[in-house]
């Protein structure tokens, strides 16, 4: 399955993307003068400094609970931002700088024949095209065995290039026969107002780094010079890209010998010995042995099944998006997500922040950050399904790591144990609240929600030494959620709240801060529940947090419902600032929690009526969440009516940016602008169409949309330690169950009745069935 282009990238949104989880690279193609646009994870502004919570205190906050509860909504949110104006920033995830090749001969003829495509069963870039009767030939990929981005370029004939490095943190560039050593800086401080701030030397540096470029030629001269080097008559060179920084851990200050630094670049560089076969290959193997445990393909496509073209064929077909060309589209996105967070999320790596580990801004949207109150665990939510638990352990680290901050959040703000987390993280580990409007700035309930990933990653993979790790983790957000429960008129409540930066009219005017929300009250049950079920796995049953959680999921406020049936968002049916808005915290009992379900009938039909509220379009990452939502429904037709708003091309016609979700033309998610968890969400979102495993039925097919008449399935991720192989055609389908243990399940075959099935470790079990909404149709139509 390849990416296609016909021209090389004009911007960074027609660039290919490339990663091994700490190296990123972003490659244009281009015959006049190739860009490579690179990125290291661990470059961020800033430096260790201690939560003192400047800003938000104890006393403010119970302020504004003391206005909640009297019903004086505004009064609260205005003395909580008044706090906010003082909280500290947070850093931003900064680009390393360019590597550009210039040609200097054979330019006055036109390039011809050009091709370029990312090979996404191989993560292997290639371009060819041919100038003045000479055929070059581009290869790069992002190596994890190498730790190294590898770029070969190749002719026929002899030919002249000129190569230099600049722009991003880089500061100086030593340039010599074996090529471009980089050195460079992040800045100590950005603050929100985009001015960095330069170390002076009473004050702490920011993180330093050097980037090698080795360089290789076959034939030809290399002349290097102050600020570049030439190679002339070469008939191609190679070029191994290593960059290490002095970043040691979240709490301890960048370390900024050099000798350090080269020590590490050398140990990288000695791995890179081998023969480009030999660096393919092994690449090669270990990325095919993540990307190739799950697939999907669907039949009937206006574009061949293994291609997808680019720029100006996939504007051209926006015109026929609405009829049959997302067919295309749907495999690609299911297999491009995948591809992605292989490339950007390993164990021993940052975790994937807004963008992934691909930046060309020093000061880019939202800082780069990891956002949770839904953007990073969106990131994450394709590992079950699709069978990539392994990627998920930088979020699990970044979770440990989170821990001391925020204790020290839940203690100085709350005066509760446990660990408080606001919605804006950064390298540093930032758990206090950020600058800013009570809408987003007041939810302290990051951590409570990441540990619903980290918990349904045990349910899939029943890996028990997985939940030993999470377990402390589910423990310490348990008691600052218990801790932080208050008596309400239903129920036990969280209070004040707020349901992440979404707004409600009280008075004539917009505010955002209640006496209780729905998202706050759906994290807690959810994460009681899992800690609950984790104890007993782990016959933890003695501890005394084990029988409070208990009784307090059992008094928490229940969800409520408004007068149009719908799922109320506050404690009271307030007018909505914003009916269609992004957000759908709301719903979060429905995904990706596990509390609304075909098993509550009067929740299940008030989650439909909450979404057909907030309207089918959005940005790319509230779409996606769309697509899993109507997948929970049931409701495969109106998921996939969601999942096609998704496929518009991100800029308009005059290549300015839409204002609304799409793709650009290399397949990045535009919220917009760009951010990745669209394209995370959407791969999970066509997952959970074709299988889901939250209840205690697992479901074969419970979403298929009608126009995916006939398709194939494999390698899908069930909670239980399963995975299924699904193949379906017209009104039939099988599917192939395997299980890690001996176990009996209950299955849902398309529709169908449910029936208990006893499964055997290591042996298939094969099932086949009518697919009944096919047939129910079939009979309406007759």
């Amino acid at each position: 399955m390849k990416l296609l282009f016909e021209q090389p990238a004009a911007d960074w949104h027609e660039a290919f993307p490339l990663g091994n989880g700490r190296i990123g690279a972003m490659i244009y193609g281009d015959p006049d003068g190739d860009c490579i646009k690179l990125n290291e994870d661990s470059l961020w502004s800033g430096y260790p400094w201690p939560e003192t919570q400047k800003g938000l205190n104890y006393a403010t906050l119970q302020a504004a609970k003391t206005a909640v509860r009297q019903g004086h909504y505004p009064e609260a949110m205005d003395i909580l931002e008044t706090d906010f104006k003082e909280s500290a920033d947070i850093q931003n995830y900064q680009p390393l700088g360019n590597l550009y090749l210039i040609y200097e001969s054979g330019t006055e003829y036109p390039y011809q024949h050009y091709h370029r495509e990312l090979d996404l069963n191989t993560a292997v870039m290639t371009v060819t095209f041919d100038r003045g009767g000479q055929h070059f030939e581009q290869q790069a990929f992002c190596s994890h065995p190498a730790q190294a981005l590898l770029y070969r370029l190749s002719s026929n004939k002899p030919f002249d290039l000129r190569l230099t490095a600049g722009q991003g943190l880089i500061k100086t560039c030593d340039y010599t026969a074996s090529g471009i050593v980089m050195h460079g800086a992040c800045p100590r401080q950005i603050q929100s107002t985009g001015i960095t701030v330069a170390a002076v030397d009473d004050e702490p540096s920011g993180i330093h780094f050097i980037a090698c470029a080795g360089l290789e030629t076959d034939g030809g001269t290399i002349e290097p010079a102050a600020d570049s080097l030439r190679c002339r008559g070469i008939y191609g060179l190679t070029l191994k890209v290593t960059v290490r920084s002095s970043f040691i851990a979240w709490n301890q200050p960048p370390a900024c010998l050099e000798t350090n630094l080269i020590s590490a670049l050398n140990q990288d560089r000695a791995g890179l010995g081998q023969t480009w076969a030999i660096l393919v290959r092994e690449h090669v193997q270990d990325y095919q042995r993540l990307y190739a445990r799950s697939s999907l393909q669907l039949s009937q496509a206006v574009v061949p099944a293994d291609s997808w073209p680019g720029t100006d064929e996939a504007l051209n077909l926006s015109r026929i998006w609405q009829q049959q060309a997302p067919l295309s589209m749907v495999p690609f996105l299911f297999n491009f997500g995948r591809y992605l967070l292989i490339a950007a999320s390993r164990a021993g790596t940052q975790a994937t922040n807004l963008q992934g580990i691909w930046n060309q801004d020093l000061i880019p949207p939202w800082g780069c950050d990891y956002t949770v109150n839904i953007n990073t665990e969106m990131n994450y939510w394709l590992t079950g399904p699709c069978r990539l638990a392994e990627l998920e352990e930088p979020l699990l680290r970044l979770c440990q790591d989170l821990q001391p901050n925020a204790r020290e959040t839940a203690r100085q703000i709350f005066h509760t144990d446990g660990s408080a987390c606001f919605h804006n993280v950064d390298l540093w580990r930032k758990t206090s609240p950020a600058s800013g409007k009570a809408m987003w700035a007041y939810w302290p309930w990051g951590l409570a929600w990441l540990c619903r990933n980290l918990y349904d990653t045990y349910l899939f993979t029943q890996d028990r030494s997985w939940l030993e790790q999470v377990f402390p983790l589910l423990k310490n957000s348990v008691i600052f959620c218990c801790q932080s429960l208050e008596p309400g008129d239903k129920g036990l409540i969280l209070t004040p709240a707020t349901s992440p930066e979404n707004e409600f009219i009280y008075d004539g005017q917009r505010c955002s801060v209640a006496l209780s929300s729905e998202n706050t009250l759906a994290i807690a049950r959810n994460l009681l529940r899992d800690f609950i079920e984790a104890a007993e796995v782990l016959g933890q049953t003695e501890d005394p947090w084990y029988q409070t959680a208990r009784q307090n999921l059992d008094l928490i406020q229940p969800t409520q419902l408004g007068s149009q049936g719908q799922i109320l968002e506050w404690n009271e049916e307030f007018e909505e600032a914003d009916q269609h808005h992004r957000h759908l915290s709301h719903l979060y009992e429905l995904h990706p929690g596990r509390g609304i379900s075909a098993q509550t009938p009067e929740l299940f039909q008030a989650a439909r009526q909450s979404l057909e509220r907030r309207g089918d379009d959005g940005t790319g990452w509230s779409l996606a969440w769309k697509v899993l939502m109507w997948a929970r429904l049931g409701d495969g037709d109106h998921a996939y009516r969601i999942m096609k708003q998704l496929f518009r091309p991100a800029k308009t016609a005059k290549g300015q940016l839409a204002q609304r979700g799409g793709l650009f033309a290399n397949l990045f998610c535009s919220h917009p602008p760009f951010q990745i968890d669209g394209n995370f969400g959407v791969t999970a979102g066509i997952a959970e169409m074709l299988v889901q495993s939250h209840e205690a039925v697992l479901r074969i097919l419970p979403a298929l949309p009608q126009a995916w008449t006939s398709g194939l399935a494999t390698g899908l991720g069930l909670r239980g330690g399963l995975s299924a192989d699904i193949s379906w055609s017209g009104l039939k389908m099988s599917c192939t169950l395997y299980s890690q243990t001996d176990q009996c399940i209950t299955i849902s075959l398309a529709g169908g009745k449910r029936e208990q099935l006893e499964l055997k470790a290591g042996l298939p079990l094969q099932r086949t069935a009518l697919i009944q909404n096919r047939l129910k149709s079939q009979s309406g139509a007759n």
